[in-house]
């Protein structure tokens, strides 16, 4: 009766295992974004306990907020010790899309714990809601099978530099945000109201404000 009990409970646990999709996600700064901002989008894959040996995928992007610079490998697949082999087909800024993102193990190994699978460095061109999205994603397995996988999207908002409250909208009411914190010292990441980032608050975080207000 015993071992009839165990082998429903392993039975159990392995449909449950295998029924977890590996995710495939994309990570964004959590502070705040303004106009000329640069900053990194990375791609993080969770296998979910699963064998995989390589992924691909193409990330689209919003071409009149988003700027893509680079692209770097992350240390999703090498994080055992693994050789393996990086490419980006093409970044096409006037299309807003990133082709190809490959990456995969060279020799008979595999990885099954998440990490960074690459890194989208990016300037942030315009103001308003900028989506992220990845697509013709596919992951793997060292038998060079698929391996099923669900996506997570992200956005990002990018103000203009005198938007201090984040409405959208440059007026008498981002230079009383910036008058109540005015002497205070700011530190990384820096609040909105140090406007130009030189960690006081100041006449000229004021300035910056009010020569956008017309």
């Amino acid at each position: 009766m015993k071992n009839i009990i165990l082998a429903i409970i392993v039975l159990i646990s392995l449909t449950g295992y295998a029924s977890a999709l590996s995710e495939v996600s994309l990570v964004v700064p959590a502070q705040r974004i303004n106009v000329g901002d640069t900053f990194d989008i990375k791609i993080y894959i969770d296998p979910k306990g699963a064998e995989i040996a390589g992924a691909q995928s193409n990330l689209l992007f919003n071409k009149s907020l988003i700027r893509v610079n680079s692209i770097s490998k992350g240390n999703l697949f090498s994080q055992y010790g693994a050789s393996t082999y990086f490419f980006v087909t093409k970044i096409d800024n006037q299309s807003g899309v990133v082709y190809n993102i490959v990456d995969v193990i060279l020799g008979r190994y595999n990885v099954t714990t998440p990490a960074t699978f690459a890194v989208v460095n990016v300037t942030a061109i315009g103001t308003g809601s900028a989506n992220f999205n990845l697509s013709n994603v596919k992951i793997a397995s060292p038998e060079a099978q698929p391996v099923p996988l669900s996506i997570v999207n992200q956005s990002v908002n990018s103000y203009s530099i005198s938007d201090i409250n984040g409405d959208w909208t440059t007026d008498l009411m981002d230079i009383v945000s910036v008058s109540q914190h005015f002497g205070e010292t700011t530190y990384y990441p820096y609040p909105s109201y140090d406007a130009n980032k030189d960690r006081v608050v100041d006449i000229l975080d004021i300035i910056l404000v009010a020569r956008n207000i017309i």
